[in-house]
Formats: structure tokens, C-alpha cells, sequence
């Protein structure tokens, strides 16, 4: 090519791009204004209490994470240390002095807790910043590409919404609000809704889903109250929220009782870190008395005063204490913007929840409550919780307390939110009434779950999944796979019961057969026994009986429905082929329903969805079994005299003939 044809292709280049570049920052532009064709909204997850990541003076040269460290680094030298140095004085005191053990502990507390001083009107002592920060930084891919994925505290429920197949999303439309879980949630609804419209513009998308879990879900209903008219919300899911903060902090600041149950915590621990294991089964014999009350000790002496500071502490006291212990620890002159916030959660927020989620249902929003029952509080108590929140709490729902027995008055004079004679929201071990729930409708209860756990829950991690993505569940008797109630059934449980032809936790006449599934991940159980009590009820079979991990086998059984209905408790028992078998039980509670009264058509199971299972193993009623041997003993003998008859008359030596009358 000449240099004039090179001159004039340099001119046309020139040209294009001078064309072309004022277009570009428009590109972006439109595309966001198209919106995203996926189908669904991205997902914000408002993690619990205490789950950011806090730093010291963020993008200086001081810079320090002072929350969540991880395990590695000074900080966990310090507290490897002190433990170090705790052991051989709480072995040597064990019968004596312990206040140089507390001492030693709460120093170390200290040392790891310093920087998250709050003042006295609320504000952070220290340069204090939550990250990650920004929609973008926040969004799970990007953090993953930024090595950030320890920083996200709910990684579990993280991932399952990120799966093969229809049901699920994308790395790139899952966010995760990063807020000052030292402050109280009135600031932070405000921050969410600014993080909202970021997230609009940076997906797409016209609306955003929220995921909110344990005090994240009082977080969504702060945001409901005064941002929920803005329509930015398309789907919400609450697990296990605090909606009407927990018991746990009342027990804290003064129950006499309060202790913690080692036993309980470890199996707890477990679950949370999702470890097969009967650990807690291990120790229970074991006097650890004194571990629990050192650290009771430690937490009222040196937790405490600190977080008497955090509006976030004042925020998950449930309003019936509220007033009474806001009086009695909080000045009013120097505390004044710490009553402030709570006061507003306390009397606008937290009262008025089940009117919110009414109003903004009525606008569009889908919203589900998930939550487990029927465990003991961490601090001992006998309230009916998930471990760390009270079911009450959680879901408005009344509650017995754990141990005490149902009567027909139980419930009644409760405010019912439900008033359709044709529903029924009473679990089946009758110790739950969600006809007073928040949402009777569109709150699933899970016996046994601990806290925030339903993501290692087959179901639990199902139902909130195809809540988000799809529209394949409505409400709590739109799937008979998900019913209102059902039992927790995590690997760790071990178990899962129902009967063939009736959603979980019920017992009809159209049932033939006990279905018995393994729960675990990786480890096979042999079954050893069924027992049942409260009702005439039999199950046996001679052998052990293997079941594969994930697999179900079916177990056909004798009973007597009862005239009325009746609870009853069936106990299964059983080995783990795990490293360290031991036999273990579960026991599940049924409501047998009598013949007397029709099968609504929410607790029917579909025949259909049990063909797949294995073959019924070989089972015999001990009655049955009596029978058997009676009747095989006669036949023997009946035989034994036609053969001797029969030789007789052949005239066989050893059974001669009767000798003739002369």
C-alpha cells in the first residue's frame, strides 16, 4: 500500500473512532436499561448477628481486621495462649478459688474485643468499616475472585442458591450486605435501602429478593416498615428471625439459672459446622459444671458492659422485658440516642410485624418464614426455641414450653391471625399454634432444627430455594412435600419418619407402611428397632435391617387407629457405621387420626411419590410370631403320628401291633 492509501486508512480510523467513542459510556448504559431477561431478581443476603467482617481503619496504612480474625496471625497465638495457660489452673482448681481462671479469660476477651468499643450514644469508638462495601465488591462473584469468600459468613446458603438444574441462580445475582452489626437496625435499614438501588443498577433488575437470617429478618422487617412502599422487594424468605429479638439476651443480663448445657453446645457446634457427629452423646456423662459457670461468669462481667453500648444488643431484647431493662442499665442523658433507635424498633417496628408483612404481601411480595422448634435455649431455659431464639419470637406462633403436656385449653384465647375453620395450623405434637403466627400461611416450622440451619437441611434448603426461584409452592398446603410441620432431617439427625400416604407428622387410615429414610451424608445405619408409645402400634423384624445413606426402606405395621385423636411418640433405634459406631434414637411425635374423621386433602400424601422405595423387609408381630411356632409345632406332630400310624400298618418292627384277645 502507498502512503496516501495509508494516510486516507488512518483518516477512516480516525473518523470511525470519533464516531464510535461518545457511543461507548452508552453501551453499559443500555444494556442496564433493557434490565436482565434471567427471569428472577438477584438475592441479598443479610447475614446474622454478628456476621461482617469489621475493619480497623480501612485503606490506611494502619489498616487491621478486628472481627472474624482469621486462624492465623497474633490474635489467635493470644487466645491459643491463654487457653494454654487456663487448663492446668482449671485442672488444679477445680475445687477452689475461680476467679483467677475468669480473670485470665475475660483479659483475653478483652485483648481480641478492644477495638469494637462502642461510646456511649452508639457511635463506634474506633474507625470501624463492615466489607465487604459497594454493590459490586459485594457481589458473591466478585468476592469469590477476590479471595473474599471467607467473608461471608453464610457461605452454606450461599451456594445452595447457587446449583445446576431450574431452581436456582447465579454467582452474579447473589449479594451480600455487609452492615455495623454493632449498631442497631434502624441505621442499617437506611443503609440497605441506599445498597438496594445500587444493586437495581448494577443487576439490571426493577426488583431484589431478600434473604434475611436471624437478626438480618429483623433487619428485613425494619426495612418493610419504612422502605417497603418504595416496591423495590419482589421475594423475601426470614429464617429463623429475630422478629421479636430472643430470649437468650434477657437470660444474659440476669437469669439466675443461666448455664449452658456442654452436651447441647457441642452437638450444636457440630451442626453448625456441619459435622456428622454424636459428639455431645460422648460427654454427657462428664461433670463440665464448672466450665459452664466460668464462662457464664466471663460473659456478665466482661461481655456484657460492652455490649450494653451495641444499639444492636438493645435490639434483640423481645418487647415484653424490654422497657424494664432499658431502665434499669441504660442512662437516659448519656444513652439518649442508643433509646432512641430501640425505642423505635420496640414500639413501631417489632409490634406492628405482622401488619407490615399483611401490607406488603397486599403490594406483591412473596414472603416465607422458616424456622425450627421444640430444642431448649443455649442458656438453659425451657422456652421453646431453635436453640437461640424462641419459636414464639421468631414466628409470633404460640408455643408450649419444652415439657409441658397439651390440654384442649391450651390455646385458647390466643389472638388467632387464621380464623378459617377449614385450616389447621397446630403441629402435630400439639406443642405449636401458627393460627397466631406473624404469617399462618406462609411460615414452615421444622422440629428439631437448630438455628439458621435449614441449609443443611434436605428440605429446609429446597423450600427456600424454590420460594426464590420458581413458583411451585404458595403457601404451606399448595406441596405435600412441604407441609407446615415436618421434622428436621440434617445428615446429623440421622433419621427421617413419615408414613406412606400422609404428609409428616401424621397417621391416617390410608397409610399402609412406615417409611424410614437415612439422612446421612456419608454413612450407612442399620436399624435395630421401632417403639412406639401412646398407641396400640407394632413393627418388628428379626434381623438388623442396612440402610444406604439417602436411602428409604418401608416398614409395614399393625395398629388400631384410636376414637379421637392422639399423639404418640415412635422411637427408632439404631447404629451409624461411622468411625466410631454407637447406637443411637430418635424419636419422632406423631397425631394418629381416628376413622371417625375424613382425611383433608393438606395432610394426604401422594401414593405415587412412594413407588420408587425399596421392598418391605420381613416383619412379624411377636403375637404373630407365637402363633407361627404354635401352629408349625402341631403340624410336627401331626406328622410324627401319621407316620407311626403309617408303619404300623406295614408292619414295622418298631411300632408293633397290639396283641389279639385269646
Amino acid at each position: 500500500m502507498n502512503k496516501p492509501s495509508k494516510f486516507r486508512a488512518a483518516i477512516c480510523v480516525c473518523l470511525c473512532a470519533a464516531l464510535l467513542l461518545p457511543g461507548l459510556p452508552l453501551l453499559p448504559l443500555a444494556a442496564a436499561e433493557e434490565g436482565c431477561a434471567c427471569g428472577h431478581s438477584p438475592v441479598i443476603l443479610l447475614p446474622g448477628y454478628s456476621g461482617p467482617q469489621l475493619f480497623l481503619d480501612y485503606g490506611k496504612e494502619t489498616e487491621q481486621q478486628v472481627w472474624n480474625i482469621p486462624i492465623q496471625g497474633s490474635n489467635t497465638r493470644t487466645l491459643l495462649e491463654g487457653l494454654a495457660a487456663m487448663l492446668p489452673k482449671l485442672i488444679a482448681d477445680s475445687n477452689g478459688n475461680r476467679e483467677d481462671l475468669i480473670r485470665r479469660a475475660g483479659e483475653i476477651y478483652q485483648s481480641l474485643t478492644e477495638k469494637l468499643a462502642m461510646n456511649a450514644d452508639g457511635s463506634s469508638t474506633y474507625d470501624i468499616t463492615p466489607l465487604p462495601q459497594g454493590a459490586h465488591d459485594s457481589r458473591w462473584d466478585v468476592m469469590l475472585e477476590n479471595g473474599q469468600r471467607l467473608y461471608n459468613n453464610q457461605r452454606a446458603i450461599t451456594e445452595s442458591f447457587i446449583q445446576p438444574g431450574p431452581g436456582h441462580t447465579t454467582a452474579d445475582h447473589v449479594y451480600f450486605f455487609a452492615s455495623d452489626w454493632r449498631r442497631g437496625q434502624l441505621e442499617n435499614a437506611a443503609q440497605l435501602d441506599a445498597f438496594i438501588q445500587e444493586v437495581k443498577k448494577e443487576s439490571g433488575h426493577e426488583q431484589v429478593s431478600l434473604f434475611g437470617i436471624s437478626y438480618g429478618g429483623l433487619l428485613a422487617a425494619t426495612y418493610f416498615t419504612y422502605y417497603g412502599e418504595k416496591g423495590d422487594i419482589d421475594r423475601a424468605v426470614l429464617h429463623s428471625p429475630a422478629l421479636d429479638g430472643s430470649a437468650l439476651a434477657v437470660d444474659l443480663l440476669g437469669r439466675e439459672d443461666f448455664a449452658f448445657d456442654p452436651a447441647s453446645m457441642v452437638n450444636f457446634l457440630m451442626i453448625y459446622m456441619n459435622i456428622e457427629s454424636r459428639l455431645d452423646q460422648r460427654i454427657k456423662g462428664l461433670d463440665l459444671k464448672l466450665l459452664s459457670e466460668i464462662a457464664v461468669q466471663v460473659l456478665r462481667r466482661y461481655l456484657v458492659p460492652e455490649f450494653l453500648h451495641f444499639g444492636s444488643f438493645w435490639d434483640v431484647i423481645p418487647t415484653a422485658q424490654y422497657a424494664a431493662l432499658r431502665d434499669a442499665y441504660l442512662d437516659p442523658v448519656e444513652n439518649a440516642e442508643i433509646i432512641r433507635q430501640s425505642d423505635v424498633i420496640h414500639f413501631e417496628v417489632m409490634p406492628n410485624v405482622a401488619a407490615t408483612f399483611q401490607k406488603m404481601q397486599q403490594q406483591g411480595v412473596k414472603i416465607a418464614n422458616i424456622c425450627g422448634y421444640g430444642l431448649p435455649m443455649g442458656s438453659g431455659s425451657a422456652v421453646n426455641s431453635d436453640y437461640i431464639i424462641g419459636v414464639s419470637s421468631t414466628t409470633g406462633a404460640a408455643a408450649l414450653a419444652l415439657g409441658e403436656s397439651y390440654t384442649p385449653a391450651a390455646f385458647v384465647g390466643i389472638a388467632r391471625r387464621c380464623t378459617d375453620p377449614a385450616h389447621h395450623h397446630l403441629s402435630p405434637d400439639c406443642t405449636v399454634e401458627a393460627a397466631s403466627a406473624y404469617l399462618p400461611e406462609h411460615t414452615w416450622f421444622f422440629n428439631g432444627q437448630y438455628h439458621g440451619q435449614a441449609a443443611w437441611d434436605a428440605y429446609g434448603n429446597a423450600l427456600y430455594c424454590k420460594w426464590l426461584f420458581t413458583d411451585e409452592i404458595a403457601d404451606v398446603y399448595s406441596n405435600p412435600d412441604y407441609p407446615q410441620f415436618r421434622d428436621s432431617c440434617n445428615p446429623s439427625d440421622g433419621l427421617e419418619a413419615r408414613f406412606s400416604a400422609s404428609v409428616s407428622g401424621y397417621l391416617t387410615e390410608q397409610d399402609d407402611t412406615l417409611l424410614l429414610k437415612n439422612t446421612s451424608a456419608e454413612y450407612p445405619i442399620s436399624l435395630h428397632s421401632v417403639a412406639v408409645e401412646g398407641l396400640d402400634f407394632d413393627v418388628t423384624f428379626f434381623n438388623q435391617i442396612r440402610v444406604e445413606p439417602g436411602q428409604t426402606v418401608r416398614l409395614r405395621y399393625e395398629t388400631i387407629l384410636p376414637k379421637e385423636s392422639r399423639v404418640f411418640t415412635l422411637t427408632v433405634q439404631y447404629t451409624r457405621e461411622s468411625a466410631f459406631p454407637e447406637v443411637e434414637t430418635r424419636s419422632f411425635r406423631f397425631t394418629a387420626v381416628p376413622t371417625s374423621q375424613s382425611v383433608p386433602a393438606f395432610l394426604r400424601y401422594p401414593a405415587a411419590n412412594t413407588a420408587a422405595l425399596n421392598t418391605t423387609p420381613l416383619r412379624l408381630r411377636p403375637t404373630q410370631l407365637f402363633v407361627l411356632l404354635l401352629a408349625l409345632g402341631a403340624s410336627l406332630g401331626l406328622a410324627a403320628l401319621a407316620f407311626a400310624l403309617a408303619h404300623r400298618n406295614s408292619g414295622n418292627p418298631k411300632f408293633p401291633s397290639p396283641r389279639k384277645k385269646k
